[in-house]
């Protein structure tokens, strides 16, 4: 019997839960076309990886209409260098209404992400509303690194982009956090080792590197901001500045330095643009 319609199913779900094995498992039994669209963001990022002066939309456009599924099994990207960059969560501006299968409408979120990250074992999340807390834990049996980024950008190109990454040595098996309205407790099995973020925003440059993070802490926020732990970090440091070359010093620029061996603390502020320092 010749099917007059052709039947398109999708599986989705949070992140290793297990959607990718379970339909592979369907199209077996039923005899169906699988195609893994997890492979399509490593793609990406392998063009981005390999040709990055070339990289572009109207590439990736170019490259998505000769799509094959060879194209799917290479190996290269399987690699940790291409799931590190398909990990990044894009924003596009300029992103507005788009081509559905029922015509243009919104798209229903302004992101799009893909994270690889191997160990994870349970996660929970209570609302209470009684009393405004959320409480997330989070199990895991993994020592991989973790590296999360945030890139904002226009449509036609990503050379102006404002982009934001944070990196985790390591991760604690079980994780514990309650935010309330003004505070976040946060607490863990062991401590991180290091704790890394860089960002910019056209000429403006951040970074902070956090060594030893303990397994505990309390935040308040709101008209107030204060931290406490039990146990100190090791170290801070970081540094905000509007340097052309950021290793010069030259331009504004706040460096902050916690030297743990001696105790002693740096902090330098200057600003050239006002002549205020």
């Amino acid at each position: 019997m010749k099917l007059k319609k052709k039947i398109k199913i999708a599986i989705d779900s949070p992140a290793a839960a297990g959607a990718g094995t379970q339909a592979k498992l369907i199209s077996k039994h039923f005899n169906l076309f699988y195609l893994d669209t997890g492979k399509i963001y490593r793609l990406i990022a392998n063009i981005k990886l390999t040709q990055p002066n070339k990289y572009s939309h109207g590439l990736i456009k170019k490259k998505m209409l000769k799509l094959t599924m060879k194209d799917l099994q290479n190996k290269k990207l399987l690699s940790d260098e291409v799931g590190t960059m398909a990990s990044i969560i894009s924003k596009d501006k300029n992103l507005g209404i788009i081509q559905a299968a029922n015509g243009p409408v919104e798209p229903l979120v302004p992101i799009a992400a893909s994270l690889r990250f191997g160990g994870f074992m349970a996660a929970s999340l209570n609302d209470n509303n009684d009393t405004n807390q959320q409480k997330i834990e989070l199990f895991t049996d993994s020592t991989n690194p973790l590296v999360l980024s945030f890139i904002e950008y226009d449509s036609t190109f990503i050379e102006d982009a404002s982009r934001h990454s944070i990196m985790y040595s390591d991760f604690p098996n079980e994780i514990s956090i309650i935010l309330s309205e003004n505070t976040l407790q946060y607490s863990a099995s062991s401590g991180i080792d290091s704790v890394k973020y860089a960002g910019n925003n056209g000429n403006q440059y951040q970074a902070a590197n956090f060594i030893g993070l303990p397994a505990s802490f309390t935040s308040t926020f709101g008209d107030i901001t204060s931290w406490n732990s039990d146990t100190p970090i090791t170290t801070i440091e970081a540094q905000i500045t509007n340097s052309t070359i950021p290793l010069t010093m030259t331009g504004d620029h706040f460096l902050f330095h916690n030297d743990p061996n001696s105790e002693n603390i740096t902090a330098y502020l200057t600003s050239f643009r006002n002549n205020l320092f």
